[in-house]
């Protein structure tokens, strides 16, 4: 978790939030969709739209740093082209009644968007959130995202560059939300996808923020990373992609630049051993651009995930340090390599590991500091790797015991400086937890601990 979220609290989402309310639309089939009237409410500043008026409209006459207001009932999808909503925020009268199947954004920026369900489009392919070509300074926030079949293969959140654009979009924000692709099948479902393919960097999305979410459910992967540069994926619930013959993955990046992925918890019930990993990256084989550098995982629980914990297959620059990866149905950590090319710049230091799978023999340019258990008769590298039982307090949270030999055995100058619940670290303990905290609100949740002690 990062430092800024200290103290903040988590507001675990229940089944009940994905219970949609359908409310009849107000406005008839074939109806002439009005422009909104100012809102007579005290609040001047606030404009009051149902399912027949149109939001562009009132993005137009809004000024900024005002409220529009979607009373409850079922909306059309909504198209936002070269929109400027000079920060404006459209709100839902009810994060359940309110339900709007689709939104694309192109060309348009400055708004903030809460409170409501979004669905998939009516008819066509595209997610239920779509943002592209130029588009920027957008904000999602707890919204309920459910993307559905008819036809298959959509996904909840796409932030997409069309195909080498020099317009791509950026500064993008999806915080505080559910989204639960369980409905949508085919492998390009994804429940978060940031796209920008093998063009040039430049053409990347980029300043991306995935931030406080849950996600699940995708016949693909939870978030799929195909071309971005500076995204930060923090303080997540990523969980439960379905099981078939692709590796679906909770995080998977085949080209980034600057990838940060931060106090994450994910896991995933299933059969041991599949092809699915619960953070993955690397290049693209055979791709020109799509390469990763400079990524940081860091502060991560991977804990009963069936497959592999985390894999590195061909990057540069990686930092894996400060996570838990324990109880998994595979390796904790995966050093491997995408064709020919291989991972350079590797660090791995300050982890709590059941084991590390060497397919690919490099030597990594730094590798101490870790804590690997005895359960596979694990070894490691580095004078002060330790090989012990972690001594875990509890199964939920994986706090530290008091006697715990990962205390104060980790390296203050290759660590983080606070922890997975984004407490400051008093000692140099080794793993996602630093001893002596107490858990997050967010234990509540049923985490699935499958495979392990």
């Amino acid at each position: 978790m990062l430092p800024l979220l200290t103290g903040s609290a988590w507001t675990a989402v229940t089944a009940s939030a994905v219970v949609v309310a359908l409310a009849p639309s107000t406005a008839p089939s074939g109806s002439t969709v009005a422009e909104p009237a100012a809102s007579p409410s005290l609040a001047s500043h606030t404009w009051h739209l149902g399912p027949g008026d149109s939001w562009a409209g009132a993005i137009r006459r809004a000024s900024a740093g005002d409220v529009i207001e979607l009373a409850s009932g079922r909306y059309p999808t909504q198209s936002l082209a070269g929109i400027s909503g000079k920060h404006v925020v459209i709100h839902g009268a009810s994060r359940s009644g309110t339900v709007v199947q689709g939104i694309y954004l192109n060309d348009s920026n400055g708004i903030t968007f809460s409170n409501f369900t979004a669905t998939s489009p009516a008819t066509g392919s595209a997610s239920a959130l779509r943002v592209t070509n130029d588009s920027h300074d957008l904000t999602f926030d707890q919204l309920t995202v459910l993307p559905t079949n008819d036809p298959a293969g959509r996904s909840g959140f796409d932030v997409y560059s069309n195909s080498g654009s020099t317009l791509p979009p950026y500064r993008i924000t999806l915080s505080n939300s559910l989204v639960d692709a369980s409905a949508s099948s085919g492998t390009a479902s994804r429940g978060v996808r940031i796209w920008g393919g093998d063009f040039a960097e430049s053409t990347w999305p980029h300043d991306i923020t995935i931030h406080h979410d849950e996600i699940r459910g995708a016949d693909g992967d939870i978030i799929q990373i195909g071309g971005a540069r500076n995204v930060t994926v923090a303080d997540n619930l990523l969980h439960d992609p379905h099981e078939n013959s692709d590796h679906n993955d909770g995080i998977q990046s085949y080209g980034s630049r600057n990838l940060v992925i931060t106090g994450n918890r994910i896991w995933a019930a299933g059969a041991q051993g599949g092809p699915d990993q619960g953070i993955i990256i690397g290049a693209s084989a055979g791709a020109t651009y799509l390469k990763v550098n400079q990524t940081k995982i860091e502060n991560n629980l991977v804990v009963g995930w069936r497959g592999q914990g985390i894999c590195i297959a061909g990057a540069d620059y990686t930092l894996v340090r400060q996570n838990t990866v324990v109880d998994n149905g595979g390796s904790s950590l995966v050093i491997s390599a995408a064709g020919s090319v291989h991972d350079t710049r590797l660090s791995v230091s300050n982890n709590i590991l059941d084991r590390i799978e060497r397919a690919d023999t490099l030597q990594l340019a730094y590798e101490d500091y870790n804590l690997l258990t005895p359960l596979a008769g694990a070894t490691g590298r580095g004078k002060h790797t330790v090989v012990a039982d972690p001594r875990f307090a509890e199964l939920t949270n994986y706090t530290l015991q008091p006697t715990s030999p990962a205390i104060g055995r980790g390296s203050a100058s290759t660590g983080v400086r606070w922890d997975y619940a984004g407490t400051a670290r008093a000692t140099a303990d080794i793993g996602a937890r630093q001893h002596g905290t107490g858990s997050p609100a967010a234990s509540t949740m049923a985490w699935g601990n499958t495979y392990g002690r």
